[in-house]
């Protein structure tokens, strides 16, 4: 192929070698995928998000509810198990597939040679996606349907230069799944502003800015949005001072904000995969003369470029965390092979993933190995122990007829909440949580609890002033092959206050 009209310069489809090597890689990552679905404990914010379906609303404090809504649902059919936990994300994963070879499909009927195989590969072998398909976090359900919106708003876009004819259904369509990934997560919105400044920008799209049926669309997906407005209407618009105010950094030093943009920047770079990196230089330097493709290039180059200058600018305020940014790759990584320059890059790639897929099932199933060279992996560490911990909570319930079980911090709460099937697990900490709007002060006032703290999440004076007294139980030191992981003290709080 002619690298120099925007496509590869290594042919990606027939290439026996690529394409089986693709296959090992691909299967790796499923069997990792499956391993650690099944055998993974939840992660803090897995069972935290998997309590606030046990509390059915019409949002919550720190993101939209959808996913908290699919997990009431498959909990409800499933049980409080692994499986309904983990099985949405599963599933996502099928769907999240299946847009993929959709894009497959569309590029070899406009004349690309592009292995299904390898794009697959390519895709989930950048850890930020074989990460966030896999956890149940609210971003594998954002994921998925931001697939189906960007193939549906393409199909309408591609259509409009093409025959200049809008496809008002289809456009609906990706409006539609456009505003449900929306109410899974904020940064959704960010992938909605992008396809508005490419249909702006781009000239064969504009013409889509002169039928009703774009705005009209776009009506549909914020509309998606009246349950959260409804939730912040009736709580004093939290979610917009959680996220808008408590936390952002209000004392604006130069050095705070380079620090910000050099974790941001740093994270996206290992977590998206550095080989990528030049794929993407060469999709924007390059355009080809395909007009499908070069169609393409436009909505993915759109999707990578908006939201990654509003998280820079945003960078100025908070700390972004590097996976924020995965609207932006949305597009842009189902047909990524055909912009690597060359072939070992695309094997760099797929090592690259296939090994930091497999550190972080380690990491996660068996040992921190941060913990090996004397770091610590804070959010690994906290999967770890927790038998042992529920058993000593509920034998000291038991002894002492504890009337509730009260945390230190929301993660331990969730996942105290997970494990204890207890849905009315308290937490009490200087961050502000879901826990806060379930905490009915009065209706514990007087009663006693077993309290747990660890050495990550201390004492707050707000707990300790919660109670008439707090005296100690026992402490559990946990530990993975003899390396240390925390220690958790367990305490009994008697005389629960109506104020601290």
């Amino acid at each position: 192929m002619d690298a120099s009209n925007g496509r590869k310069a290594v042919e990606t489809s027939g290439n026996g070698r690529l394409e089986t090597f693709a296959l090992v890689c691909l299967c790796l990552m499923a069997f990792l995928k499956f391993y650690y679905s099944f055998v993974a404990a939840p992660l803090a914010d897995e069972a935290y998000y998997w309590l606030w379906g046990q509390h059915p609303d019409w949002s919550y404090l720190d993101h939209p509810p959808l996913q908290a809504w699919l997990q009431a649902v498959f909990t409800a059919v499933f049980g409080n198990s692994l499986l309904a936990l983990r099985l949405p994300a599963l599933l996502a994963t099928l769907g999240i597939g299946a847009t993929v070879l959709w894009w497959v499909r569309e590029a070899r009927l406009s004349g690309e040679r592009l292995s299904p195989v390898l794009a697959l590969a390519m895709f989930f072998s950048s850890p930020v996606m074989f990460v966030f398909t896999t956890v149940v976090f609210p971003d594998y359900l954002a994921i998925l349907l931001l697939g189906v919106a960007a193939t549906l708003f393409f199909t309408a876009m591609d259509g409009v230069a093409r025959s200049g004819k809008v496809r008002a259904g289809v456009l609906y369509g990706a409006a539609l799944a456009l505003g449900l990934a929306t109410l899974t997560k904020y940064n959704s919105a960010l992938f909605g502003l992008a396809v508005a400044v490419t249909i702006a920008v781009y000239g064969p799209f504009r013409p889509l800015l002169r039928s009703p049926h774009l705005y009209l669309a776009a009506l549909l997906s914020v509309a998606c949005m009246l349950p959260v407005l409804w939730w912040n209407y009736t709580n004093g618009w939290a979610s917009l001072q959680f996220h808008l105010d408590e936390r952002l950094d209000h004392s604006i030093e130069a050095w705070r904000v380079a620090d910000n943009l050099w974790s941001f920047y740093g994270n996206t770079v290992l977590g998206l995969s550095p080989f990528l990196i030049a794929a993407m230089v060469v999709l924007a330097l390059r355009r080809p003369q395909n007009a499908w493709l070069s169609n393409w290039r436009a909505i993915a180059l759109g999707a990578l470029v908006v939201p990654t200058l509003f998280w820079t600018a945003f960078g100025v305020v908070i700390r972004p965390a590097g996976y924020w940014n995965i609207v932006a790759y949305v597009a842009f990584l189902p047909l990524a092979a055909l912009w690597f320059p060359r072939r070992w890059v695309i094997v760099a790639h797929l090592v690259w993933g296939a090994v930091w897929s497999a550190v972080y099932v380690v990491d996660y199933t068996a040992l921190p190995l941060t913990n090996v060279v004397g770091a610590r992996d804070y959010e690994a560490e906290g999967l770890y122990g927790w038998p042992q911990v529920i058993e000593a909570i509920e034998r000291q319930r038991a002894a002492t007829g504890a009337d509730f079980v009260v945390t230190s911090y929301y993660r331990t709460g969730g996942v105290v909440a997970f494990y204890t099937g207890d849905r009315d697990v308290e937490v009490i900490s200087e961050r502000h949580d879901q826990f806060d709007f379930w905490l009915d002060r009065a209706a514990r006032a007087g009663r006693n609890a077993i309290v747990l703290t660890d050495d990550r999440h201390a004492m707050s004076p707000e707990l300790q002033a919660s109670f008439e007294t707090i005296e100690p139980l026992e402490v559990l030191a946990v530990s993975r092959f003899g390396y240390p992981i925390r220690n958790y003290q367990i305490m009994f709080g008697r005389g629960f206050k109506a104020e601290p």
